[in-house]
């Protein structure tokens, strides 16, 4: 028994990682110093989205000039805030940065979006100062973001710090971890619309002066609302920790990497961008693949290969199954399949003796199976299509299947009704994914999403369909040989 004494409070610093990156992503509230009346300015859109979006938590504009924004009080300084609060946002010049450290602190500061440029990114003069900034914060028992950074997104409690205008959040089981904003809101607003996918978290870390990628990964491997790590990066500060961290959590989910700056030339431009150190592309390659790290090589495959594996599992093998318009398509879709490690299932008898049944007798049954031959002509394309679906999912020889078709308007004697496939089942839980491609984006958005309420992944063309397969099936690959 402690007699009813109050056990003093453990030093900030002291505290785990999680505890830490929690005041981030789950403040009680938020600081912004450098809160603006001027629409679109960003100390505006700062403050604008957390009132739109709904954060859940306490809002403290602080200018000297303003008495209210955007409905708020606003407070001349620090000082005047008469509540601690664990969470700043700070978009002052970099010269005055140092003085605001031990002020933040003064009111349980906890965590900080460093906003404003002009550090190591900048000069080496500002890269002393950077250093000296996250020196003084981490005595103060202050974690910074940054500088040059924006974020982070929590959709659980829509917080939402960014410096431009935001959609409405949407919910989804990816995080976001970027190095910078403009890819981070690009992807929020891209995903959320064309891909029909939402987000747990975003963070944009900058220049990491402070928090870095091994942190959050470490941090999000144990989120429960985060099923998939996607993790843009243009360069690492400490890789040998990085791939340490990334070994661990990609035991527990999938991270997804866009390895951007590889080439000479982007990597001064990276340098310039955000100070970051590069290293050889062979040597990275190999020691992400090593960690279980997914290693894509555009912003198509980060976004599509990540929204996979928030849909499906990895197969438990590399067989796969094909039904397909045309033959044309369906060579694209083995061509791929080559590339990234798929191979065609052989077909059992019984599926044989099924897709036998809805094609003219003359014809062999194959894989690709091809309807647009004469299936879809004498039997209609919703029979055809869905009859050969569930064929190909019921093979004890698939482990995954491709449906390449289109979005097209109307009834048509070659394209199905998306919503002939409400009816395929997927008791084996196989990833069942689709090339739904259209020149209308209205109707193929439309049908896409009719295909994924029913467990179907779309895509706009084969290849892409077939990646994002390739891409589950090598983590499965990771997985088996790392337990």
């Amino acid at each position: 028994m402690d007699g009813g004494k109050k056990t003093p409070e453990e030093p900030f610093a002291m505290r785990g990682l999680k505890e830490q990156l929690r005041a981030f992503f789950e403040p009680d509230g938020v600081v912004v110093i450098g809160a603006s009346r001027t629409e679109g300015r960003p100390g505006y859109c700062a403050v604008e989205n957390l009132v739109r979006l709904g954060y859940r938590g306490r809002i403290y504009p602080v200018n000297p000039e303003a008495d209210e924004i955007l409905g708020l009080k606003a407070f001349p300084d620090i000082e005047s805030i008469p509540d601690r609060v664990e969470f700043a946002i700070v978009l002052a010049p970099a010269a005055e940065v140092m003085g605001l450290v031990p002020r933040l602190a003064s009111k349980g500061v906890k965590a900080v979006t460093l906003v404003s440029g002009g550090f190591s990114e900048y000069s080496r003069q500002g890269a002393i100062l950077e250093s000296q900034i996250v020196e003084a914060a981490r005595k103060a028992g202050i974690r910074i973001a940054g500088p040059n950074a924006v974020g982070p997104i929590n959709s659980s409690n829509n917080l939402s710090v960014f410096l431009g205008p935001l959609p409405p959040l949407k919910k989804g089981a990816i995080a976001i971890v970027g190095q910078t904003g403009q890819v981070c809101s690009s992807v929020i607003e891209w995903m959320g619309s064309a891909l029909r996918q939402g987000v747990s978290k975003v963070v944009d870390l900058g220049n990491k002066a402070d928090i870095d990628d091994s942190e959050v990964v470490e941090y999000l491997a144990d989120d429960p609302e985060t099923k998939v790590i996607a993790l843009h990066i243009e360069g690492m500060k400490n890789g040998r920790r990085f791939l340490e961290v990334a070994r661990k959590a990609s035991q527990k989910k999938p991270i997804v990497c866009y390895k951007s700056g590889w080439s000479e030339e982007g990597s001064r431009a990276a340098a310039s961008h955000t100070g970051s150190i590069m290293g050889s592309k062979q040597v990275i390659d190999a020691a992400l693949k090593q960690s279980g790290v997914i290693r894509v090589r555009d912003m198509d495959s980060f976004l599509e290969i990540s929204k996979a594996f928030a849909y499906f599992n990895p197969p438990k093998g590399n067989r796969i199954g094909i039904v397909t318009l045309s033959g044309g398509s369906g060579v694209m879709a083995v061509d791929t399949c080559v590339d990234v490690g798929l191979q065609l299932a052989e077909l059992s008898q019984e599926t044989r003796r099924r897709l036998g049944k809805i094609q003219p007798p003359d014809l062999e049954v194959s894989n690709p199976f091809d309807v647009g031959k004469a299936s879809v002509v004498l039997y209609g394309p919703d029979r055809a299509y869905k009859e050969v679906t569930q064929a190909l999912i019921d093979d004890e020889n698939t482990d995954c299947v491709l449906i390449v078709s289109g979005a097209v308007q109307g009834k048509t004697v070659y394209v199905p009704n998306p919503e002939v496939f409400t009816e395929v089942t997927n008791e084996h839980h196989k990833p069942i994914v689709a090339a739904l491609a259209g020149t209308d984006l209205e109707l193929t958005w439309e049908q896409s999403s009719i295909l994924e309420a029913n467990g179907i992944l779309a895509y706009p063309w084969p290849e892409r369909a077939v990646r994002a397969l390739g891409a589950l099936r090598e983590y499965g690959i990771y997985l088996s040989g790392s337990r």
